[in-house]
């Protein structure tokens, strides 16, 4: 349908009718630039439009600002500029245009669906420009994240654009549909492998890419190691058995392919062994494409042996195969066990007459067959006809089985239109109750309202009383915080206390001790010198005694006036303390009197501890008696007075140096030496 401007003009007037349209199809209609711009303000208008297919309408750079502000100013998130097929109206952008569509799309970020299939040729990509259009289209794939279906198609891709097709696949995830159909980039695996990078794609299409061997094994591998693609098209190429065997190989055990194309990709029956084993092992495809192909009857025999056993595989394409007669019996006969198939193409194949009728009598017990295509070959007429009425029977049961649950539907509905009248009756009195109910939940919510406006007092005050609970609670809580900051820093105080206490303690406890072991010393020192002054003191007394006794017998000896004799004086106990003297008054008194009759008498002691010598002047004159006498009394008063001085003089100094001894030891001196001090 051509649409001219005087018709578009009504299209508004349309929306304002039927205000659910979401998607506008002007496909083919030659609304040109100037027609664009009334589009342009239909969409302003129309935020529920999403959708708009403007492809094959003869535009240019002239609509330019048009589509770039669409795409940055509408809701509209599905574009399409391409065409569908040649046509001469298709759009004419120049590059450096359509990289200007492509950079908007590119920062707004907010289409889903872009078609841009066939809107640059090959002249206009060979004009000057500053930048190559695959360098665009990468920078699309990059940034346009929102971007789920892009057709690319007829772009005339080709080797010079590798490494900018390259970056721009591998750094996608979010693309699930992909369109390459007519770019010549099949036999560059670089490209191929860029795509496979996609982990998000679910449709690709390589159709006339000029895929080779090596292509289809890389996208085997991809497949082979995770890569989630759904449908793959690769018609149209010249892959050949090896790649197509190594393909079959791969899908054997794959879990999410479910529709393959690779017809005209010039293979031959040598892909039986792998086809074999993929359609054994694979439980998931659903559709397969193998026409075009010189196949002949082996492959035929393949799909007799294993279609009654599959039970996934519904349409299968083998137009164009090269097979006869035998080949298609043998696949006719396993047909009819087979419960899945519901479309079988045998165009174009080396069918006869003969092969028609028997193919009618084996379908007369198949069920589920729906369509069969037998054109192109020598099978009678009325036998395709009667194969295609057979066809249309199970279409027609099919279609009665999926409407048998209406069906039941419909007559559980035409019994209960019946109860309608009592329903109606009993209705009535539901809605009289109804209203009774109605009356009462008005007279419930007066008095829940009253009930509310008591309540909203009492709560009131409540809330009031509570704040002031919970302010008095707060302050008490503040109180009990300040008296237990209070007790714990007593409490610090009280254990410094404690330890310097204790230490304190364990100080004067050591200098207790300390006085206590010093104490218990002295104490043994004044036993001790306690002991040795006992001691002492019974040796002095036992020297006192022989000085005494020594005394004695000086004094007898002296008694006797008429002897002048030379005796020996004991040793004197402490010939250190005193030296040797001899009596003056002696001396004096035998030179004065000048007697002529003298005797110097020697007296020594020795002993132990050293000697003492006393010399006597006893005058023996018979004239001198009176003084003799006198002198004689007067040299024993020295002698012995001069030997008790002596022993007083070695007691004491003894004593002394003992008492000093012990007050260095102690300040206070036991009793018990100061009682043999005193002594």
């Amino acid at each position: 349908m051509h649409i001219n401007m005087n018709v578009l003009t009504r299209v508004p007037k349309l929306l304002r009718i039927m205000p659910s349209i979401t998607k506008i199809n002007l496909y083919d209609n030659l609304i040109m630039d100037s027609g664009l711009q009334s589009l342009h303000q239909i969409l302003l208008s129309n935020p529920q439009i999403t959708s708009i297919d403007i492809g094959c309408n003869d535009l240019s750079d002239g609509s330019l600002i048009c589509i770039m502000d669409t795409i940055k100013n509408t809701n509209v998130t599905k574009i399409q500029l391409g065409y569908h097929h040649f046509t001469w109206a298709a759009n004419h952008f120049s590059q450096e245009g359509l990289s200007q569509i492509i950079s908007v799309i590119g920062e707004s970020n907010r289409l889903v669906c872009f078609g841009l299939n066939g809107t640059i040729s090959t002249k206009v990509k060979r004009q000057n420009s500053h930048k190559p259009f695959s360098l665009y289209f990468s920078s699309l794939l990059q940034k346009a994240t929102n971007l789920l279906t892009l057709d690319a198609s007829y772009l005339d891709f080709n080797e010079t654009d590798q490494n900018h097709l390259y970056h721009g696949f591998s750094s996608n995830k979010t693309l699930h549909y992909l369109n390459l159909t007519g770019n010549q980039i099949g036999h560059i695996s670089r490209i191929i492998q860029g795509i496979t990078f996609i982990n998000s794609l679910v449709y690709l299409n390589l159709n006339s890419c000029k895929v080779t061997t090596q292509s289809c094994i890389a996208i085997a591998d991809a497949l082979r190691h995770g890569w989630t693609l759904v449908s793959l098209d690769l018609s149209n190429n010249k892959i050949g058995s090896n790649g197509i065997s190594q393909l079959f190989h791969t899908l054997s055990h794959n879990q999410t392919m479910t529709t393959l194309n690779i017809s005209t990709n010039s293979f031959d029956s040598s892909i039986g062994i792998a086809l074999r084993k993929f359609l054994q092992e694979n439980k998931v495809l659903s559709s397969l494409d193998l026409s075009k192909n010189h196949l002949s009857d082996p492959i035929a025999l393949v799909f007799a042996e294993t279609l009654p056993n599959n039970e996934s595989l519904t349409e299968l394409n083998l137009s164009s195969c090269w097979i006869t007669d035998d080949g298609a019996m043998e696949m006719a006969k396993s047909i009819v066990n087979n419960q899945t198939i519901r479309k079988l193409i045998l165009k174009d194949n080396f069918l006869s007459t003969v092969f028609g009728f028997q193919l009618l009598d084996i379908l007369q017990s198949n069920t589920s067959l729906l369509w069969i295509d037998l054109t192109s070959n020598q099978v009678d007429t009325f036998a395709v006809d009667a194969v295609m009425s057979l066809c249309k029977r199970n279409r027609i049961l099919l279609r009665e089985k999926k409407f048998l649950p209406l069906r039941k539907e419909i007559i559980r509905l035409s019994i209960q239109k019946s109860k309608i009248p009592h329903a109606e009756s009993r209705l009535k009195e539901l809605e009289k109750q109804r209203d009774y109910l109605e009356e009462s939940n008005y007279q419930l919510e007066s008095k829940i309202e009253s009930y509310r406006s008591s309540t909203a007092v009492t709560l009131k005050a409540t809330k009031k009383a509570i704040e002031e609970f919970q302010t008095m609670i707060q302050e008490e809580k503040n109180a009990i915080d300040d008296m237990q900051k209070m007790m714990g820093k007593m409490q610090r105080k009280s254990v410094k206390r404690v330890k310097e206490a204790e230490t304190k303690e364990i100080e004067e406890q050591k200098l207790f001790d300390e006085i206590v072991a010093e104490s218990e010393k002295v104490e043994k020192e004044t036993i001790d010198y306690k002991a040795n002054a006992d001691a002492e003191q019974v040796k002095i007394s036992s020297e006192i005694e022989e000085v005494e006794k020594m005394l004695e017998f000086i004094h007898e000896m002296t008694r006797n006036k008429q002897n002048y004799k030379s005796w020996e004086i004991p040793d004197f106990p402490y010939p250190n303390d005193v030296p040797p003297r001899t009596s003056s008054k002696t001396s004096r008194t035998n030179s004065s009197a000048g007697s002529t009759r003298s005797r110097r008498t020697s007296f020594s002691s020795k002993s132990s501890h050293g000697s003492i010598s006393l010399n006597l002047n006893i005058n023996n004159s018979a004239g001198q008696d009176g003084e003799g006498s006198d002198s004689q009394r007067r040299t024993k008063k020295v002698v012995v007075g001069r030997s008790k001085s002596i022993l007083s003089s070695r007691r004491n100094s003894k004593m002394a140096s003992t008492l000093a001894q012990g007050t260095k030891r102690s300040s206070r001196p036991p009793q018990s030496l100061s009682q043999t001090t005193k002594k």
